[in-house]
């Protein structure tokens, strides 16, 4: 196990000692008093970067942290200058050059609104400059429309097929279903059917994949970050062996150096497709995650044949280009 710690370095509470020290760093409003770039919160006031000295003392912050830690989870990171993550981590790599640096990125539209407003709105495609991992915002509110069933998931599955394309070649996502800032999973899909087999095809996908606190038992409640809100840890669903699972068949290497295309083969089922190599060499993980909570038939151009289903050891048969499936089935080709 590792541990990244959280690096909120946009804002700080109107109260920091930071605040009574170096007045100079913040952000003012026109009246001259503390405020924020974008929206009005009480509870935070936001630095201001264009103060190379609050660089410098940042970065020598990670830097003590980096001998404790193996890395950094850096809160609202497009608000600070891609520029600044770029110093920093240099600075750390001095230390600890084998730090994880991961990004809260943003929502394509939530990056319009800041540039829009004059504020500081780094892309995830600008983050990779200084970043090994960004969330997975970008396609996250197709996700949720889908879940809420405001819309099929043609849009979402066609965005994280886009990822492939335009970020770096050795990109990796923070793949979730959940976090402390969005809906929880089991809040917006009822049947746990459904829950399991959307659980899987998350952790299926290239990147990695975030678990929050209390998503393995299936936990409904939106926790309310201000206040003691504690995980009900005796509900009804229990995903750890599911994740157990799908934690081992992460670690297949096709998984991380392979490429990657989703698509949904019939209403529900979803089907995620790890290729390596060309030709004859060509190698493949086949994921088939179907929500329905029924057996399905579905096409296939597979070889006729018996499978291994590697999520539970059953046997999958494949003929005449059918093959029926479960819950979830992945099978090596």
């Amino acid at each position: 196990m590792k541990i990244i710690i959280d690096c909120v370095y946009n804002h700080t509470s109107p109260d920091s000692v930071l605040a009574k020290e170096h007045p100079d760093w913040f952000y003012h409003k026109k009246d001259g008093s503390f405020g924020n770039k974008v929206g009005d919160w009480s509870d935070v006031i936001d630095l201001d970067y264009s103060h190379k000295d609050l660089w410098k003392y940042q970065a020598e912050t990670l830097v003590m942290w980096a001998k404790y830690v193996d890395g950094f989870r850096c809160d609202v990171a497009p608000m600070v200058p891609v520029d600044f993550w770029k110093y920093a981590r240099e600075e750390v790599a001095k230390v600890w050059p084998g730090a994880i640096w991961l990004a809260e990125s943003g929502a394509p539209d939530f990056i319009r609104f800041l540039r829009s407003k004059g504020a500081v709105g780094g892309s995830d495609s600008e983050l990779y400059q200084a970043f090994d991992m960004t969330y997975d915002y970008d396609i996250y509110p197709d996700l949720r429309a889908a879940l809420l069933g405001q819309k099929d998931l043609t849009d979402y599955l066609a965005g994280l097929n886009r990822q492939e394309g335009v970020y770096p070649e050795n990109y990796v996502k923070a793949h979730f279903l959940e976090n402390h800032d969005v809906v929880r999973a089991h809040g917006m899909i009822d049947d746990p059917a459904a829950l399991r087999a959307m659980t899987a095809f998350i952790y299926f996908m290239k990147g990695a994949m975030l678990v929050y606190n209390g998503e393995e038992k299936g936990d409904a409640h939106h926790v309310t970050l201000f206040d003691k809100d504690p995980v009900d840890w005796n509900g009804d669903i229990d995903l750890t062996d599911l994740l157990k699972k799908m934690h081992e068949i992460k670690q297949l290497p096709i998984m991380a150096e392979g490429s990657y295309e989703a698509k949904e083969v019939r209403k529900g089922v979803l089907e995620a497709v790890h290729s390596l190599g060309e030709g004859e060499e060509e190698e493949q993980l086949i994921g088939l995650f179907n929500t329905t909570g029924k057996k399905q038939a579905i096409p296939t151009q597979l070889p006729e044949g018996i499978y291994k289903n590697l999520y539970d050891g059953s046997s999958v048969q494949v003929y005449e280009g059918v093959m029926r499936i479960g819950e979830i089935t992945i099978i090596e080709k």
